[in-house]
C-alpha cells in the first residue's frame, strides 16, 4: 500500500513538471492534489493504529510526503481554498438534488405519455387498424434528464474539499513524527521545509535559529540535487524574511551568494537557461529538467532580485559617497556585485527609462548619491513586485524610511567637507525628516567617526573640522607610502642576498620598528575614517545583538559579523559545487 502511494505521489509530481503551467490541464491536474493529500492522511491514520517498529517507519515516509505538499504553502490562503471548496461543494450537491428532481419528473411524465400511447395502441388494435409506435419525445427528455442527474451525482461525489488544518501546528505534529522514526534524508528535508514554512509566515528567527543549529551548511555538499535545491529555496525564503522584518544585512547575507550570479532560475530548479558555449549535453539538459519545481510552487525571480539590489544599494551607499581618492573604498565593499553593475551603468554613454528591476536601482542609487531621495523613493515604492510581500504597505512604508536614512548618510558624507558648519533644521527639512531624527542620525554617524565633526547645541549646527585631504594632498600621502614600503622590502632582500641578514646594522628600521614591527605614522585625517580601517557602518554595530547572520559581503573579508549566511549548494552542472554555507563565528 505504501509503495502504491508513493508511486501515485511520484506520477503526480511528474505530470505538473511536463504540462504547460498557462494551460487548463495544469489547474485542472492540480486539483487533483487534495485526494491525494487526503488519501496519505488518511494513510498515515491507518499507520497510527501500528505499533511495529516497520509500521513506525512507513508512518514516517508518509508524514514526509505530506510535508512535502504542505511546506509551501500560506495559512490564509489555504484557508480561502478551503472555504471557497466547500462552498462549492455545498453549491455541487445541490445542483445535482436539483438534478436529480428533475430527472424523476421527467421520468414520471414519460412514463404518463407512454401508459396514454398504449392505450390509443389497444384502441386501435381492437378497431382493426393498428399503427406503428413512435419514440416519444417524452422518453428522450427523461433519458437526458437521468443522464444529467447521474453525471452530477458523480460530480458532487468526486469534489474532494480540503481538510481543515493548522498549518503550523500540522507541520510541528508531522516532523516530530520524522524526527523520531525517519531516515538521514527525510530528516534533512523536513527541517528544510520547516524552515521554509517558519519563513513564509513571518517567523524569521525561529527558521533562522533551526537553520544554524542544524549546521546543514557545512554538510549539505554531500546530499542529492533535490535536498540541496530545497536548501537553496529555503536560503532564499529567510532572505526575503529577513527584508519584511527589516533587517537589512541579514537578507543581504542571505541572497549574496545566490541571486549575486547569473544562474538564480537553475539553483532554485525553476527553469533551465540556454548554454551559450554548450556547457551541458542533452543527457545533462534532460537529467536537470527532471529536477524542476512545478510552477505553482515558484518562487518570483524578480521579487528576489528586487530585495538582494535593494539591501545591496542601502548597504553600498556610505562607502559609495566616501572620497573617491581612497584606496580603502573598495577595500570596505559589502556587496562587489552591486558595484560592478552601477560602474557598468555609470559607463553607459545614454541610459534611458529604466525597464526593469536592475535599471530601477541603478537609477534610484545615482539619485540617492546627488541628494534626490524624493525622486529615488517614488521610482522604487512605485515598483509592483513589492506588492508580491506579505504586507505591500509596511514594505513600502519601512523602504521609504531606509532611503531616507541613507540617503542623509551619503549626502554628508559625500558633501560635509565643503562646508564649514551645516544647520540641523536645513537638513530634516532637505530629506523630509523630523528634528529629532535627523540629530539622532548625525549623532551616530559622528560616533562611528563617519563625520569629523561636533555639535554646536545653542544654534543647532553641525561645526565641521578640516581634516579631510584634498586630492593633491591624498596622492602625495599614498605615494610616500608605497615609496617607504618599496625601501624596505628592497633591503630585506638586499640583506638576505649578501647574507648579512640579521648581523648590519639595524638603524634605519629601528626607527620605524623593525621589519616585523614597522609602524608607519598615524594620520588621524585618514585613519580616524572608519573606511580606511574597514570597520562596518554604524547601522550595523547593533546587529549583532540581535543575533543576525553578520554581514561579510561577496567575497569581501573586511566587512565581519557574527556568524553569515553562505553559499548556495551547486552542482559540477549547476548544484553540487558548495561555495559555503552557514558558517559560525570565524
Amino acid at each position: 500500500m505504501l509503495s502504491y502511494l508513493e508511486r501515485l505521489d511520484d506520477e503526480f509530481y511528474k505530470s505538473l513538471q511536463l504540462l504547460e503551467p498557462h494551460a487548463p490541464e495544469y489547474v485542472a491536474r492540480l486539483k487533483d492534489e487534495v485526494p491525494l493529500v487526503n488519501l496519505m492522511q488518511d494513510t498515515l491514520a491507518f499507520y497510527d493504529t501500528k505499533t511495529d517498529e516497520s509500521s513506525q517507519k512507513d508512518m514516517a515516509r508518509v508524514a514526509s510526503r505530506i510535508v512535502e505538499h504542505v511546506y509551501y504553502r500560506e495559512q490564509n490562503l489555504f484557508n480561502k481554498a478551503m472555504n471557497h471548496a466547500t462552498s462549492r461543494k455545498q453549491i455541487l450537491g445541490e445542483q445535482a438534488a436539483e438534478a436529480q428532481r428533475a430527472a424523476k419528473t421527467a421520468v414520471a411524465l414519460a412514463q404518463q405519455e407512454e401508459q396514454d400511447e398504449d392505450a390509443v395502441a389497444n384502441v386501435e388494435e381492437d378497431e382493426g387498424t393498428p399503427m406503428p409506435k413512435e419514440a416519444l419525445d417524452s422518453r428522450h427528455a427523461a433519458n437526458l434528464a437521468v443522464e444529467a442527474a447521474k453525471a452530477a451525482t458523480e460530480t458532487y461525489a468526486t469534489f474532494a474539499v480540503p481538510r481543515m488544518m493548522d498549518l503550523e501546528v500540522e507541520m510541528k505534529a508531522l516532523a516530530a513524527r520524522i524526527y523520531a522514526h525517519g531516515n538521514e534524508r527525510a530528516k534533512t528535508r523536513t527541517l528544510l521545509c520547516a524552515v521554509y514554512h517558519h519563513s513564509l509566515h513571518g517567523r524569521y528567527r525561529m527558521g533562522r535559529d533551526m537553520l544554524l543549529m542544524s549546521h546543514l551548511a557545512e554538510s549539505i555538499h554531500q546530499f542529492d540535487v533535490a535536498t540541496q535545491i530545497l536548501y537553496n529555496r529555503a536560503l532564499v525564503r529567510c532572505g526575503i524574511c529577513a527584508f519584511e522584518s527589516g533587517l537589512l544585512l541579514e537578507a543581504h547575507s542571505a541572497l549574496v551568494e545566490l541571486a549575486a550570479g547569473v544562474k538564480l532560475k537553475e539553483l532554485l530548479a525553476q527553469g533551465v537557461s540556454g548554454g551559450r558555449y554548450n556547457e551541458r549535453n542533452p543527457e545533462q539538459e534532460k537529467t536537470e529538467r527532471r529536477r524542476l519545481v512545478p510552477y505553482h510552487m515558484h518562487i518570483n525571480l524578480e521579487l528576489v532580485e528586487a530585495v538582494h539590489l535593494v539591501c545591496a544599494m542601502l548597504l553600498e551607499l556610505p562607502n559609495l559617497a566616501h572620497n573617491a581618492f581612497d584606496p580603502k573604498r573598495r577595500a570596505a565593499a559589502v556587496s562587489k556585485t552591486f558595484r560592478r553593475l552601477l560602474d557598468h551603468f555609470e559607463r553607459q554613454v545614454f541610459n534611458g527609462p529604466p525597464e526593469n528591476i536592475r535599471d530601477h536601482m541603478m537609477c534610484a542609487s545615482q539619485q540617492l548619491l546627488s541628494g534626490k531621495w524624493d525622486v529615488a523613493v517614488a521610482s522604487l515604492v512605485a515598483m509592483p513586485v513589492w506588492s508580491l510581500l506579505a504586507d505591500p504597505e509596511r514594505s513600502r512604508t519601512f523602504l521609504r524610511r531606509q532611503l531616507q536614512v541613507e540617503g542623509v548618510r551619503a549626502y554628508l558624507i559625500s558633501s560635509y567637507a565643503h562646508y564649514d558648519s551645516m544647520s540641523l533644521p536645513s537638513i530634516a527639512s532637505r530629506f523630509g525628516l523630523t528634528a529629532e531624527e535627523a540629530h539622532a542620525i548625525v549623532s551616530k554617524m559622528m560616533l562611528a567617526t563617519e563625520l569629523h565633526a561636533c555639535w554646536d547645541q545653542p544654534t543647532s549646527t553641525v561645526v565641521v573640522q578640516r581634516t579631510e585631504p584634498s586630492k593633491l594632498q591624498f596622492l602625495a600621502l599614498q605615494l610616500a607610502d608605497k615609496v617607504a614600503s618599496f625601501i624596505d622590502t628592497n633591503e630585506y632582500v638586499l640583506d638576505s642576498r649578501t647574507g648579512m641578514f640579521g648581523n648590519k646594522s639595524h638603524d634605519f628600521h629601528e626607527r620605524r620598528g623593525g621589519y616585523d614591527g614597522y609602524q608607519r605614522e598615524r594620520r588621524p585625517w585618514v585613519e580616524r575614517s572608519a573606511r580606511y580601517t574597514g570597520s562596518r557602518p554604524w547601522h550595523s554595530h547593533h546587529s549583532d545583538s540581535r543575533g543576525n547572520f553578520g554581514g561579510r559581503g561577496a567575497g569581501d573579508s573586511n566587512v565581519r559579523g557574527v556568524s553569515t549566511f553562505r553559499g548556495a549548494a551547486r552542482s559540477s552542472s549547476m548544484y553540487v559545487e558548495r561555495r559555503g554555507g552557514f558558517a559560525g563565528r570565524r
